[in-house]
């Protein structure tokens, strides 16, 4: 189950943003790191409101990682 990293990333111009960090196993066993923005510091003020954001985007992460890991194997035929 992932919770992820949330941080406050300043940009070159505008109002800072908060961005969401997780990883993910790929295809090959090696992690990838992701991350998305979720809004700027003025929508979300603290980060109370913007976890409360990424609720879905969480539940998404996390369910596609319970099925993959519930998944069978394919094997080919004897």
């Amino acid at each position: 189950m992932q919770h992820g990293s949330l941080a406050i990333v300043s940009r070159k111009e505008g109002p800072a943003v908060w961005q969401f960090r997780w990883s993910e196993k790929g295809l090959c066993g090696v992690r990838i790191q992701r991350k998305r923005v979720i809004g700027s510091i003025e929508r979300y003020p603290n980060e109370t409101s913007a976890r409360s954001a990424i609720t879905v985007l969480l539940a998404e992460i996390n369910s596609a990682k319970s099925r993959l890991r519930r998944s069978p194997v394919s094997q080919g035929a004897p």
